[in-house]
């Protein structure tokens, strides 16, 4: 057999190599703990066959040009001279790069044990941060949709929405106040309204649609972009919904590849906190295998209440608020346009009542001008969106609440959100004689 260079073969064992990891993600997807089982889909069975095809395509044309019927591009010149060392005399010179001759065994064996290499990199860290690594906004999104995914029955309320609304809604006043049984499924404001129309899609795949929905969401949730590192641990192959999967109806297909790498590849993507554990290691080896998880203590109905206030740290966190708004004019992002477009179109299909309302507020940053004239351009987009459905219903009346009921300018502490969750009923309850009465004089 010839020998097998890479300066002249870089093609076929890239091809060969991208074949391989495509072969790899594929399995990889149905096989990590982090993802959940799903059973071997048809689109993971696409990247098979591609990355198959691509492994053969690399043997078709690495014979072809052996047998001289494909011309050989090579990347760096070989050193050749048919000048023997033994017929010249000694000098003070820099020695030439030998370029060693490999045959495709020893070439496919260092690019498959590469991988495999990085693969088993990447599951121990996976390992190591699902059971020893804590982080409070992704253990929220995780459990939250543990949370769904282990539902039995359906519920009256759902509620939806990002971090202000995770401790700003208690279930069980919202289900003395308005009837039914609530379930509190909000996440974090990364998650943007995505997650909020995936949980539906999931809900609906489960029970069907739900009779009515709350979402919930800090005044500028609608201009974040997603985070496909926080999305990734959403427990759902690929981190999203099976009906979505490589399609850009709701999520597009780069952002769904960038979670399935974010997932996978954590050794890239939290590079930074495996250092700081392996820092810490070497200084405290015995706090290696100290797990770091922390009790977000969730309710059964999946509110998380705080209790501690934080007066100080809202005053900050409002002069930090007030230069964000000034240093950008307001946006929307896509990935919010497009996941509410969808929440009203399903709402329009299943005659879902969908109530959309704003967070908990630090009063002295509600009435503070700056934020009245960005807040007024918030409301204007929310009323925009909720306009075009019957069924969706945007509440613009704010509730406020002192330093020393909040934790930050929009996360409110146990005390406030319970009056909170009464004022959001409040305000539905107006909604619904409304829609009543106007239902009524239509008959009429």
């Amino acid at each position: 057999m010839k020998k097998v260079n890479f300066s002249k073969h870089w093609l076929e064992i890239g091809m060969a190599g991208m074949g391989i990891l495509m072969v790899a993600v594929a399995v990889l997807s149905d096989l990590v703990g982090a993802g959940g089982a799903s059973g071997f889909g048809f689109k993971q069975l696409v990247l098979v066959i591609v990355g198959s095809g691509l492994i053969v395509l690399a043997g078709v044309v690495l014979k072809a040009r052996q047998v001289g019927l494909l011309p050989t591009f090579t990347l760096l010149d070989e050193a050749e001279s048919d000048v023997h060392l033994a017929d010249t005399a000694p000098y003070k010179q820099l020695t030439r790069e030998i370029l060693v001759a490999s045959n495709v065994r020893s070439v496919l064996t260092s690019v498959l044990g590469t991988i495999v290499l990085v693969l088993a990199v990447n599951f121990a860290a996976m390992w190591y941060i699902d059971r020893y690594i804590s982080n409070t906004g992704l253990e929220l999104v995780e459990q939250k949709w543990k949370i769904l995914q282990n539902m039995e029955a359906p519920v009256d309320w759902l509620v939806l929405g990002d971090s202000t609304g995770n401790q700003g809604v208690v279930p069980e006043i919202l289900e003395n106040e308005l009837g039914g049984t609530a379930l509190n499924l909000c996440t974090i404001v990364p998650m943007t309204t995505l997650d909020d129309a995936l949980m539906l899609d999931v809900y609906i795949d489960k029970f069907g649609p739900p009779k009515n929905i709350l979402i919930v969401h800090s005044y500028d949730a609608v201009s974040t972009e997603m985070s496909p590192f926080i999305f990734a641990r959403v427990p759902l192959p690929w981190g999203v919904s099976s009906r979505y999967r490589f399609s850009p109806a709701l999520i597009s297909i780069s952002q769904q590849i960038q979670i399935a790498v974010a997932r996978h590849f954590p050794v890239y993507f939290e590079n930074g906190t495996l250092k700081n554990v392996i820092f810490d290691g070497l200084k405290s080896p015995e706090t290696l295998f100290v797990s770091r998880k922390v009790n977000l203590g969730l309710t059964s109905k999946g509110y998380m209440p705080r209790y501690e206030p934080r007066p100080e740290d809202v005053e900050d966190d409002k002069e930090g608020h007030l230069e964000g708004i000034q240093s950008e004019e307001f946006f929307v992002t896509e990935v919010n346009i497009v996941a509410v477009d969808h929440i009203t179109a399903l709402a329009e299909q299943h005659g879902i009542n969908v109530y959309i309302v704003t967070g908990p507020l630090y009063e002295d940053l509600y009435e503070d001008r700056i934020f009245q004239e960005y807040f007024a351009k918030v409301q204007a987009w929310w009323s925009e969106a909720a306009g075009r459905s019957e069924y969706v219903h945007y509440v613009t009346s704010v509730s406020t609440f002192p330093s020393d009921e909040m934790e930050e300018v929009d996360h409110a502490t146990h005390l406030a959100a319970e009056q909170y969750t009464e004022n959001v009923s409040s305000e539905i309850m107006k909604l619904q004689r409304n829609t009543v009465v106007k239902n009524v004089l239509t008959e009429y």
